[in-house]
């Protein structure tokens, strides 16, 4: 056994979801640890195909049974998209997600560091850096994304809003739960637990984001910032702060939300198809040798600083000549140091 694992989760609608992680994950960045999926009330036969491959295949089931266990939410907004209550819907009522609160149970202290992905998530570059963590590490959504935008009032009266207020200061950035990173001595024996009690108590105060918040309380003050490198949020980038899809680039690319790579309309349909097709080929008997690239971090890098600098100019104008700056640079860049350029600019 080594003393790392992957993890995934998935249910029985995301098998091909999960097995192109899987494949993204071999052929592009080589993991060198053990796989898992933690298999959402999937049928025995279709998990033999992980099996075969070596994955640790860990059945598990509801955290809750809906009505049955007490939980039942207040309804949605009608006045919000009907894409956005789509989306909630699916937090609320697809309980695959909770089953991140069972990575903190003591059973996953047999390993050192557990790296745990969102099955719609694209693995471009090495993960080996995320191996050496100590503590608990997770990266933001973006830069205004705070503890206030995951939690909501119930009612117009709410008592444990109040609390939450006064607990926990709603101006503290908050992680995207899709990418983590921990090493195992962060586990304590009630772990899993606590983060049940926090749900069944706050659950209806999660509007959107389910799980993803009860783990931003349990980490509160204790969570570490990744590096955006390792958790590219594409529809943030793209819609959010308008970056160019072939512009995006880093070691995870995570499509959280409703544009999804599978998605034959997507411009990264390509890519997720390539990978999926390769799962087929795994073996982890055999690992693929895969360095962080000097074009990978050239890449990222860039990436990073320029749209750290534009979104965070708020005046429209100023965004609109930093961005022209950057602009110049890359004509430089062509000019003086084609292969630099040529390098950023490849696909």
């Amino acid at each position: 056994m080594s003393r790392h694992l992957l993890v995934a989760i998935a249910d029985v609608n995301h098998i091909d979801q999960v097995k192109q992680l899987f494949s993204s994950v071999y052929w592009n960045a080589g993991w060198k640890g053990d796989y898992m999926l933690m298999a959402h009330d999937i049928p025995s036969d279709k998990l033999e195909w992980f099996r075969s491959k070596g994955i640790i295949v860990r059945p598990c089931g509801p955290i809750h049974k809906g009505k049955e266990s007490g939980i039942e939410y207040p309804p949605v907004d009608p006045s919000i998209s009907k894409e956005m209550q789509s989306h909630i819907s699916r937090f609320r009522f697809s309980t695959v997600f909770l089953n991140k609160f069972e990575l903190f149970t003591p059973e996953f202290k047999k390993w050192d560091t557990v790296l745990y992905l969102d099955s719609d998530i694209i693995v471009r570059y090495s993960l080996d850096r995320l191996i050496k963590v100590s503590g608990f590490y997770a990266a933001s959504e973006g830069y205004l994304h705070k503890m206030k935008t995951e939690f909501r009032p119930s009612t117009t009266y709410d008592p444990l809003i109040k609390e939450i207020y006064s607990k926990y200061n709603m101006r503290a950035p908050a992680f995207n739960s899709g990418v983590m990173a921990f090493s195992t001595d962060i586990i304590k024996d009630d772990s899993f637990d606590e983060l049940k009690r926090l749900f069944y108590k706050y659950y209806r105060n999660c509007v959107v984001y389910g799980e993803q918040s009860i783990l931003n309380m349990y980490f509160y003050k204790r969570w570490k910032k990744m590096n955006f490198f390792y958790n590219i949020p594409v529809i943030v980038w793209a819609d959010g702060y308008n970056v160019k899809l072939k512009n995006i680039d880093g070691a995870i690319l995570h499509f959280f939300g409703i544009k999804k790579p599978w998605d034959k309309r997507s411009p990264f349909y390509k890519e997720w198809q390539e990978n999926f097709k390769k799962s087929d080929d795994i073996t982890l008997k055999s690992r693929p040798v895969i360095r962080l690239s000097l074009r990978s971090r050239v890449v990222t890098l860039f990436f990073w600083y320029k749209n750290k600098v534009i979104i965070s100019l708020s005046p429209p104008f100023l965004r609109k000549y930093i961005g022209r700056l950057f602009g110049l640079v890359g004509i430089f860049l062509k000019k003086y140091f084609p292969k630099v350029y040529r390098s950023l600019k490849k696909d």
